[in-house]
Order: structure tokens, then C-alpha cells, then sequence
């Protein structure tokens, strides 16, 4: 006759067979459920000895002491029925408070997406969570409001160069974590038509927060603008570390979702683009032929924006014109390549060169030289950004010449947080740098006298490299065109309505524009 197994009832209540529990100080606790063998101890430890805790990450229990030591942090993980420790993760772990009190407990939690299924909300101006079923209506509408916090995390510079900390760190923790956005077929395909050029957005803002857990995963750095302040209040500028590729077009998309939900705009705001130039940031035929086209195509450029765009100091009663339109600099009627020796060419392009570098020096400096050239980036004005007249133009060549980041500065766009807008210029500024890169000898003779039209044209042919077969290029060029088209008629019906500051399509349309031309809603 088989012998009955004997039967204990645990510390839960549970009855169970004597074989699966320990006798632990007079109680009874389950094997594996209630007590646990732990690395670093010979004896079972029990769940409720204030001892030992579940780590999240290796589904198994250990020593607090070990875990804290290891850099993990207690709170709620998937299902978020019971505290367990995960490792600190700064890009995706947010805080959770139980009520509206300065003083409330706080603890963590692995992911905004769980805090909100757990009845979370989400504080707008500091990104903490708070229990939503905790709060009145007025604590309700406060975390529901846009507004500016400081940074207990960062350094808070007025630059994004490699002299900032807050920069350099931005840059590493992004370029470190290559695998956490994902990246769609049709980002894949239009990357390879914008080709390997780096890019980087400055989005000024009017009021608005960015929590350190998405500004180090988006790669956004917050920014001091002084020109942003009013009304006793400094809002943001966010710039993004160098993009590029896929992986930089996803980024942007998700840069504009997070600004459009938390930051504000307003007229006083601008949105400024940065598009390396890598090697080509010291060769003068191609500097010399994109000025020339720039100064070409500039009626075309200004035709997309408001009348304010041309004349701020008139329309807003701005300081300065931060945006103002080039001027020849004598440099359209030239005989560089009239001659077929190659030494009297490269003579001719320095001279001519020269005339732009005079320009970018505020005139103090007439060519280069021993001190002042393309190496040695120094600036006769020495650091400091704001007195150099020759940054605030549509074009800023500053940073290509006198700083080894090699960007080419567009200062036009009118403020937008909006994805259609932000990648379409994106896309518009790549086509005049490439444009001319594969006609700089053209541009530079007069033979090319384009339009904005013919630039944008020039993805259908991948810039007199090929004729591509590529049906996404064509769709690009032509989508652009169209789009441009669309924004220079608007705009003129703004004009001629007296609407100087477009507010049919701009600042208040910010957030709902979109364009569709019949084949594509958007690039990518």
C-alpha cells in the first residue's frame, strides 16, 4: 500500500507536500516560491527577509546589496503586479509618483508604455508620472501643460561643439545604442537617394521640456538661446547630434513626434539645418560654385516663405535680420576657366575664393593666409559667434570654414516641428549641396544658370552621375518640385492678403499640415 506524503501549510496559506517546503524559524515556505537558494549563500533565504529581491533582468533572486551594487533599481517591470530590480536603463526607465505632492514616494518604472497601463500620466514639464486616479482635475491639467524645467542631469550650453560635455556625452550614448529604432523599407530605399551626408537639426523653441530619458535616445541636446528669451522666460533650443543614413532619417521622424507633443513655437522661433560636407569642406571650386548657386536660386528659396522671412526687422520689429538674402560679391562675371592651364585656373578659383573668405571675415581679413586659411580655423573675431556678421545670412558657410565640423548652415526654414516640412527641406538643402558638387565648373562659368526646379531635378539623375532607374528618385524629384510649387503659391496668396507671417500654412497649421501630391504623402 503506497504511503500518503505528509502536507504543511505555508506562510501564503497554501497547503503543499512536506517534500517542497522549508522549515524556516517555525514557518513553512515554498521551494523556489517562497524561499530561494542564493549566489553567495549556502542557506535557503526567504522571500519576506527584507534580504533579497527578484532581478528582472536574469529571472532570478539575489541580495539586494548585490543588485544595488550592480547599478539596478527597484520598481515595476512586465505586468507590474509586484516590485522586482532591473538594471538602470536612463533611456527608457521613467519615475512614477503616487500623488501631486513635492514630498510623494517615488519609484521606477521600466518603460513610459507600462506606466501608462498601469494609470499613470505623464507631467509634460518634468516627465515624471503621476497616479492619475490620485489626482483632481487641476493636478490633471497641469501635467497636461506645456512648459520649461531644468535639467538636473546636464550642462546646459549655449553650443553643440566638441567643447561641450553635455554634446560629447549626447553623441556617444547615441552613436553607442545603433539598434533601438527600428527602420522601415521605405526609410532604407530614400536614404540611399539622400547618399552619406550627414545631417543635424537646431529646433528653437517657445516654451516646452524634453526629458534627459528621450533627448539621449533621440540624440537631442538642450541648447541656451538668448534670442528665444521673453517674458522672463529662456526656453530651449534642441539640436541634434549629427544624423545620417536610415538610421538619422528614422531619428528625425521621431524628434518631430516628441517636439510637436511637448514644445511650443512662435514667430520669434527659427529652424536651422546643418549638412556636413565631409572632405568636400575644404575644396574651393565646389565652396566657390555653391555660393554662386545659392545667391542663384535665392528668390526661389525666399518664394517659400512668408513675407517676414525677407525683411524680420520690418515685419516682427526684430534686432537683426538673422536671415538675410547674399549678395554677388562680384563674383558671377569671371574668366577662371578661360584659360586651359590648370595652375592659372586654380589662381583664379583662389582669387575668387578669396572674395568669400573676405565675406565670412567681416572684411577684417582680405585672403587667406598664414593664419587665417581653411586649416587652421580661426576666425579674426576670435570664438565668439554672435559678432560675426557673416553667419546670419540664408546660407552660413562660418561653421564650413572655420570649424572642423565642415557643415553647411541653412538658416531659412520658419519655425516647425512638423515632419513633412523638417525632412522635404532636408531633402531640398542635400539637392543645392550636391547640385553643386557634380556641376561646380558649369555653375561657376555661367554655362548652368538653374533654377530651384533644376536642382530639385536632380535626383531623376542622381546629379549627371547616372540615369537611375530608380522609380522612388523621379518620385522624390518630382514630389519636391510639387511641393515647392505648392508653398510659393500659398505664399503668394499670403503676400497679396496682406498675411505676412503665412498663417495659413505656418505656426498655427504647424501641427495638422501635410502635402500630398497624388503619389506621395510624405518622403519617407
Amino acid at each position: 500500500m503506497k504511503k500518503k506524503n505528509k502536507t504543511v501549510i505555508t506562510i501564503r496559506e497554501k497547503e503543499i507536500d512536506r517534500d517542497n517546503a522549508k522549515l524556516i524559524n517555525g514557518k513553512f515556505y515554498e521551494i523556489d516560491v517562497d524561499c530561494f537558494k542564493v549566489e553567495g549563500s549556502d542557506k535557503w533565504q526567504r522571500i519576506d527577509n527584507g534580504k533579497i529581491a527578484f532581478n528582472f533582468e536574469e529571472k532570478r533572486y539575489e541580495f539586494i546589496e548585490s543588485l544595488l551594487q550592480k547599478g539596478f533599481v527597484q520598481g515595476y517591470a512586465e505586468g507590474g503586479e509586484e516590485l522586482v530590480y532591473f538594471k538602470y536603463n536612463p533611456y527608457e526607465n521613467v519615475v512614477l509618483k503616487q500623488s501631486y505632492e513635492s514630498h510623494a514616494s517615488t519609484i521606477h518604472c521600466i518603460s513610459s508604455e507600462l506606466a501608462l497601463k498601469l494609470g499613470y500620466i505623464e507631467h509634460l514639464g518634468t516627465g515624471e508620472f503621476f497616479k492619475k486616479a490620485n489626482l483632481d482635475s487641476r493636478a490633471i491639467k497641469a501635467c497636461n501643460t506645456k512648459t520649461i524645467n531644468s535639467y538636473r542631469d546636464k550642462k546646459i550650453n549655449y553650443n553643440a561643439n566638441e567643447h561641450s560635455t553635455t554634446f560629447n556625452d549626447t553623441v556617444r550614448d547615441y552613436n553607442s545604442r545603433e539598434n533601438i529604432i527600428p527602420i522601415n523599407e521605405r526609410t532604407r530605399l530614400v536614404s540611399k537617394i539622400l547618399g552619406n551626408y550627414s545631417f543635424g537639426l537646431e529646433f528653437e523653441t517657445s516654451d516646452g521640456f524634453i526629458p534627459s530619458r528621450i533627448c539621449n535616445r533621440l540624440g537631442l541636446v538642450p541648447l541656451k538661446d538668448g534670442s528665444l528669451r521673453h517674458n522672463g522666460k529662456e526656453p530651449y533650443e534642441f539640436t541634434s547630434v549629427p544624423l545620417r543614413g536610415e538610421r538619422g532619417l528614422e531619428t528625425l521622424k521621431l524628434e518631430c513626434e516628441e517636439l510637436m507633443n511637448r514644445c511650443e513655437l512662435s514667430q520669434q522661433c527659427s529652424l536651422h539645418l546643418h549638412v556636413g560636407l565631409d572632405e568636400y569642406g575644404t575644396n574651393m571650386e565646389f565652396l566657390l560654385a555653391l555660393y554662386i548657386l545659392s545667391f542663384r536660386i535665392q528668390g526661389d528659396l525666399f518664394n517659400l516663405f512668408p513675407d517676414y522671412k525677407k525683411d524680420p526687422q520690418e515685419y516682427l520689429g526684430a534686432e537683426k535680420n538673422y536671415c538675410k538674402a547674399l549678395s554677388s560679391l562680384g563674383l558671377l562675371e569671371n574668366d577662371i576657366y578661360n584659360s586651359s592651364n590648370k595652375k592659372e585656373i586654380n589662381d583664379k578659383i583662389l582669387k575668387n575664393f578669396n572674395k568669400i573668405f573676405e565675406f565670412l571675415c567681416d572684411n577684417l581679413v582680405h585672403q587667406m593666409d598664414g593664419k587665417y586659411n581653411l586649416n587652421t580655423f580661426v576666425h579674426p573675431q576670435g570664438e565668439t559667434k554672435w559678432h560675426r556678421n557673416a553667419r546670419y545670412y540664408h546660407i552660413n558657410l562660418m561653421n564650413t570654414v572655420f570649424s572642423p565640423t565642415r557643415t553647411v548652415e541653412f538658416r531659412l526654414h520658419t519655425p516647425s516641428f512638423n515632419f513633412t516640412k523638417t525632412s522635404n527641406w532636408l531633402f531640398i538643402c542635400v539637392a543645392i549641396i550636391r547640385y553643386a558638387k557634380a556641376y561646380s565648373k558649369e555653375i561657376i562659368s555661367g554655362e548652368l544658370r538653374p533654377t530651384l526646379t533644376d536642382v530639385l531635378r536632380g535626383y531623376d539623375n542622381f546629379f549627371g552621375e547616372l540615369k537611375t532607374t530608380d522609380y522612388s528618385a523621379k518620385e522624390i524629384a518630382d514630389y519636391l518640385i510639387d511641393y515647392c510649387n505648392f508653398r510659393t503659391k500659398e505664399m503668394k496668396i499670403c503676400s497679396e492678403k496682406g498675411d505676412v507671417m503665412g498663417k495659413s500654412i505656418e505656426l498655427k497649421a504647424d501641427k495638422t499640415f501635410s502635402f500630398d501630391n497624388g503619389r506621395l504623402k510624405t518622403i519617407y
